[in-house]
């Protein structure tokens, strides 16, 4: 039995030479068919819901490179409807958050970002932080491929491998490839003005895809 591949989406507001480095590492992973980078633009919920539909599997991506580690629930968050829709099409299994070039990336700031935006851990599977320095222990020529093969017996040496590896498994495990069932109508506030949106035919059309 051929085990089904995932395209995944990396959803974001960010530029996509901030998460090059991120995009080449997933395409590596053997559950992994292809990435697609999608562009978060305000106030274009439709295009952003037909590109939902396009993958398999979310990754909500956010620099701290922004100056403000804002993805949901304080202040100018900037992704509570996206994470919540993605949350709503692909299940919570299926969705990760990603928070990119932040000074600390330990686990202590983990569960802080988690406990002051706990819709994350509400909407998604896991949240994972990677710094500067956890990125350049990589080496120049660090080949990714070998490595995503190669983690699958063997135990991470560094940080980052950890991190990447833990990623790895929750993409490829088994359970996630099932597609949606749930069919429901869902109503969301896009800059003050309610748009609802058909579930029914999105997830119709993704299945088709799939």
């Amino acid at each position: 039995m051929v085990t089904q591949k995932h395209l995944i989406g990396i959803f974001t507001r960010d530029d996509q030479t901030f998460y090059d480095w991120l995009s080449r590492t997933l395409a590596a992973f053997p559950a992994v068919q292809d990435v697609r980078s999608v562009y978060i633009h305000n106030d274009r919920f439709v295009q952003f819901s037909e590109e939902v539909s396009k993958c398999t599997f979310a990754i909500l991506y956010h620099t701290n490179n922004r100056g403000r580690i804002n993805v949901c629930d304080v202040q100018d968050s900037l992704y509570d409807t996206e994470l919540e829709y993605l949350y709503t099409i692909y299940g919570k299994n299926k969705v990760l958050v990603v928070i990119d070039d932040v000074e600390d990336s330990s686990f202590d700031m983990k569960t802080r970002i988690l406990t002051q935006q706990p819709s994350i851990s509400r909407w998604a599977s896991d949240l994972f932080l990677f710094s500067n320095e956890e990125k350049n222990s990589l080496s120049q020529s660090f080949r990714i491929r070998p490595w995503a093969e190669h983690y699958q017996n063997t135990n991470a040496t560094s940080s980052i491998q950890g991190k990447l590896g833990d990623m790895q498994r929750l993409i490829q495990e088994k359970d996630h490839c099932v597609p949606p069932r749930h069919r429901h109508h869902i109503c969301y506030n896009i800059s003050g003005i309610y748009l609802r949106t058909v579930l029914t035919q999105i997830l119709d059309l993704n299945h088709k895809k799939m």
